[in-house]
């Protein structure tokens, strides 16, 4: 994702969202996955530190 954002200069929120819910929607299972939204299930990975800043935390 890093080499996303910092030598493809994709937008940190849009990589974070194409590692997730775009998937989730290509295999037609976003009503169960892809965000963290009530009622859908999700893994969530906690760091110490602003993800949108510093992509090579995740």
């Amino acid at each position: 994702m890093a080499v996303w954002v910092h030598d493809m200069g994709f937008d940190a929120m849009d990589t974070l969202r194409a590692a997730t819910y775009w998937p989730a929607v290509m295999m037609g299972v976003q009503d169960r996955y892809g965000s963290v939204t009530p009622g859908k299930v999700a893994d969530i990975i906690a760091v110490r530190g602003n993800v949108l800043k510093y992509i090579n935390l995740v």
